[in-house]
């Protein structure tokens, strides 16, 4: 299935074909392995396990699976990226409070991750980082 366009939800939503424009939803999108995004992701949970090209924006989570290709900037207070997942882009970790969003951190241009044991390389913390990132995880856990 392909859909190109704009995709507004309440819900959540699982991409299997692919999708050409934007996806928002105030739930969870999941983006199966043979799943394709070309556009922006905008949801309460973000889970990659396929391709996606755009901008992935979650108020929680964003979890990128085993043999996903990202090529995004990637915005969200919680990132993890599984072993054999790859994101390339810009990394902007942000924490919403009520009184608006944190935005202090540092900039590091083509960065690249790589470690070799354990199966998920997990971020989160109470202060927004930012980073471009380029890396391949090869597990572990780094911050």
């Amino acid at each position: 299935m392909e859909l190109e366009g704009q995709l507004t939800a309440r819900g959540d939503l699982r991409i299997e074909g692919r999708v050409k424009g934007s996806i928002r939803t105030q739930g969870e999108v999941v983006v199966a392995r043979e799943g394709v995004v070309d556009g922006d992701i905008e949801a309460a949970e973000i889970h990659v396990g396929g391709r996606v090209s755009g901008t992935v924006i979650a108020t929680g989570a964003a979890r990128f699976m085993e043999g996903c290709r990202v090529d995004a900037e990637v915005r969200a207070p919680v990132v993890s990226i599984e072993e054999g997942g790859t994101v390339n882009g810009r990394l902007v970790m942000e924490t919403r409070s009520s009184g608006g969003s944190s935005s202090s951190g540092s900039s590091a241009g083509g960065a690249s991750s790589k470690s070799g044991s354990g199966s998920e390389k997990s971020s989160s913390g109470g202060s927004s980082s930012e980073s471009g990132a380029s890396g391949k995880s090869g597990g572990g856990k780094s911050s």
